[in-house]
């Protein structure tokens, strides 16, 4: 697979004695300990480009105005012995050209077979934090997708890892899951050995990914996570529950669908689970499933609490669905109906008179209004809010919350 390097660079280590050790200016060299190789360099960026050399595709470094950046001359005491003193006048000055960028960008380009970006910002990040985030947002268009992405967080400034990995962490769908290698090259004066903190990349995408399930319910990716960590089953569940949400299937999530992860999770009780964040997953959907009764198996019960649910996991559009869908399905339930498409389908519901009776119970209770707009606003969803622009923009005048409390009181009036 081909490789896209992305890296830093910083000022590197001055020797102390500069005029004994010149090297490459006087900055220290080491012996970077790859898994299966060992390279010379006094910039881990460079024993990088040499480790991966035939497998290059393109190479993003980032750095300041006060970077090493001509240690990354191939040929600083021959071949490239000018345009090292060019780069070191204007280093010096803490003041590198985009013109001089581009002249190294070639000269890597040539040496190393592969496209370079080097992308320079200001070290003061007091000054000009918008110019600098700039700067970082264009590492990904520089990248290419079905790539290796080797991303060095070794050098440059205090804040530059951080804000490379940030960066990379916004786009990580474009890499996928397992796309990333992440290395921290340790420094010695003898033996450095390049630390692979790949974990620590994964980690933080499980604990994005986590985060957005607790939040939204959108499982999305978390599924295809779990799957890789042998977690089937409450993999396909999570799966399951985020299609039939972003699908307004919201139906099927009825007893037996919440039955099933009830039982999942009780099988998990008695094994062991080495992935701290499956645990954190599972503690999660203990706490979700306590919130229904499973002592009952009417699918009205259900959709009610799971419309509160997602209610606050801003799930909106489909917590006025399930909430409505509640109402009805306690009136086929509470008329013996085979089952709650023969009520849906039902061609005219007001000319049914358990409809009418319903409507004297809402009416008593004094929740009608609020019932009606509840079904109104899912009639306004359904049709994709043409009513809303015919009528200029209708108003509603009741909270979720209000739905709620009337949904709940009508509920009890026609329980069976």
């Amino acid at each position: 697979m081909s490789i896209c390097l992305v890296s830093l660079i910083g000022k590197g280590n001055l020797s102390k004695n500069r005029e004994v050790e010149d090297v490459k200016g006087g900055y220290k060299k080491t012996t970077y300990v790859f898994p299966d190789r060992k390279i010379d360099s006094c910039v881990f960026t460079e024993a990088l480009l040499e480790y991966y050399k035939s497998s290059l595709k393109n190479v993003v470094i980032i750095g300041t105005d006060e970077s090493f950046w001509n240690a990354l001359l191939p040929d600083p005491y021959d071949n490239d012995c000018i345009l090292w003193d060019e780069i070191e006048k204007e280093r010096s000055n803490n003041s590198i050209s985009q013109h001089m960028l581009v002249k190294l960008e070639s000269r890597l380009s040539e040496h190393y077979k592969c496209q370079f970006k080097l992308l320079c910002h200001s070290k003061d990040i007091s000054k000009c934090e918008d110019s600098i985030t700039v700067t970082y947002s264009k590492i990904i268009s520089n990248l290419y997708k079905g790539t290796k992405t080797i991303f060095d967080i070794t050098s440059g400034y205090r804040y530059m890892p951080m804000l490379a990995f940030q960066e990379l962490q916004l786009h990580d769908s474009f890499f996928g899951l397992d796309n990333v290698t992440m290395l921290y090259g340790e420094y010695d004066c003898e033996l450095s050995y390049v630390r692979d903190i790949t974990g620590v990349w994964k980690r933080e995408i499980i604990n994005k990914e986590i985060h957005t399930f607790k939040t939204t319910l959108n499982g999305k990716m978390l599924s295809k996570i779990l799957s890789k960590h042998g977690e089937k089953e409450i993999s396909d569940w999570i799966e399951e529950l985020t299609e039939y949400i972003q699908k307004d299937y919201l139906l099927l999530c009825d007893d037996v669908f919440f039955r099933r992860l009830k039982n999942i999770l009780k099988k998990k009780k008695d094994q062991i689970t080495k992935e701290t964040f499956v645990n954190e997953i599972i503690a999660f959907l203990y706490d979700l499933c306590s919130k229904f009764d499973f002592n009952q198996r009417r699918i009205s019960s259900y959709l009610f609490v799971f419309s509160k649910i997602l209610y606050e996991t801003g799930n909106h559009t489909q917590a006025i669905i399930a909430l409505r869908e509640s109402v009805r399905a306690r009136l086929s339930e509470n008329h013996n109906l085979e089952d709650l498409y023969e009520f849906i389908k039902a061609e005219d519901l007001k000319r049914k008179d358990y409809y009418h009776d319903f409507e004297m119970k809402c009416s008593l209770k004094g929740v009608l209004s609020q019932i009606n707009e509840l079904n109104n606003l899912r009639n306004s969803i359904a049709h994709a809010g043409a009513d809303q622009k015919k009528e200029l923009k209708k108003t509603f005048k009741y909270s979720f919350e209000d739905y709620y409390n009337a949904a709940e009181v009508i509920l009890k009036e026609i329980e069976q």
